[in-house]
């Protein structure tokens, strides 16, 4: 046999890609400067990226078709250096790496690094700067992560498929008293109000965006909200004004927990009104959580609003109650409809 080595780089496009493919692309990538040319060349589609910045969990992920890749990062005062063998040069500087490699071709990256934040801004833009990535999305939480660094990283490199996520949704919930009743409200991460308008002025709005943190009982925003999907678990902190002056296409909030205070029967219907006479073009579906009977609903909801297309049913709730459920549509003066539900306490408008 030749123990000569194979020349895979002079290779026609067709078969060095399939055998890229068949062996990791991010691990050839990783080999040489030429190694990333021809695979950056070769334009490659990533299945997933998943970025987290938050305290003591720093890493990404970055999945294809055929492997997955893990890659995290430990400062290197807390780790014996001579476990970390493997060498990879990102960004101009050169990184210590533990590499895992499994029979499947997915690998586990460990790299040893003086600053987490940093290190995943360089992986981050090394990635980004090979291969074509497609679902992005990014976890980010606490203060010292919301940085205009990182939100610009991620504005530069958008692909047009990314969600940030701002604090993690816990599982653990409070439960606190409600005009009637109790509610249960998610256990939420602070988050500055400085930190926060940052994002909302600074995120490209074509960024879906999630907020799920806290920030301060004092918290006003009095710019229009820009991302084209915006989701929020954070009901109390925004304002009707916040709503009505959205420039969103898609606009939720948590529907688990509490309704917000100011999306009352007298706004809902406000809003409506104002969207059949075209003031409300933007947001085309919204989705909140809400609490109104029968009477409220036919009496207050569509005051002075034309309906058509009435379907009314009842069905039995987790509590064994029976929940009244109304569906209908409107129509604006421009000719569009819309379809306008109230279905297991949750308030649905969608234009059609």
């Amino acid at each position: 046999m030749d123990p000569s080595p194979f020349p895979l780089l002079r290779l026609p496009l067709v078969p060095f890609r399939e055998i890229v493919r068949l062996i990791n692309p991010l691990s050839f990538a990783l080999c040489s400067k030429r190694c990333q040319n021809a695979v950056r060349a070769m334009k490659l589609e990533t299945e997933y990226v998943y970025i987290q910045r938050v305290p003591d969990e720093y890493s990404v992920e970055i999945n294809f078709k055929s492997h997955d890749n893990s890659w995290s990062f430990v400062l290197n005062n807390e780790e014996n250096e001579s476990e970390y063998s493997d060498c990879y040069a990102m960004g101009g500087q050169v990184f210590q790496t533990s590499t895992k490699c499994y029979d499947n071709g997915n690998n586990d990256f460990v790299t040893l690094c003086e600053d987490r934040l940093s290190a995943v801004d360089v992986v981050e833009k090394f990635v980004k700067s090979i291969f074509q990535c497609k679902r992005i999305r990014y976890e980010i939480n606490g203060n010292e992560n919301i940085t205009k660094a990182v939100l610009d990283i991620i504005n530069e490199t958008h692909p047009g498929s990314s969600i940030v996520e701002l604090g993690c949704l816990g599982v653990n919930v409070r439960r606190g008293w409600y005009r009637n009743g109790w509610y249960r409200t998610p256990n939420l991460p602070p988050i500055e109000d400085e930190a926060l308008k940052l994002v909302l002025n600074t995120l490209r709005e074509d960024i879906d965006l999630e907020i799920n943190c806290c920030p301060g009982e004092g918290f006003l925003y009095d710019k229009p909200i820009r991302q084209k999907k915006f989701y929020m678990a954070t009901v109390g902190r925004f304002t009707f004004q916040n709503f009505m002056d959205a420039k969103c296409e898609y606009f939720s909030v948590n529907t688990m927990f509490q309704p917000t205070i100011w999306f009352s029967l007298s706004n809902v219907n406000t809003y409506l009104k104002r969207w059949s006479t075209g003031a409300q073009p933007h947001i085309r579906e919204i989705l909140m959580k809400c609490e109104w009977d029968k009477k409220q609903i036919n009496e207050k909801l569509f005051d002075g609003i034309d309906v058509f297309d009435i379907v009314e049913t009842t069905q039995q709730n987790n509590n064994d109650a029976v929940a009244y459920q109304f569906e209908c549509k409107i129509r604006g003066v421009n000719g569009t409809a819309a379809s306008v539900s109230i279905k297991q306490q949750k308030f649905r408008f969608q234009v059609l």
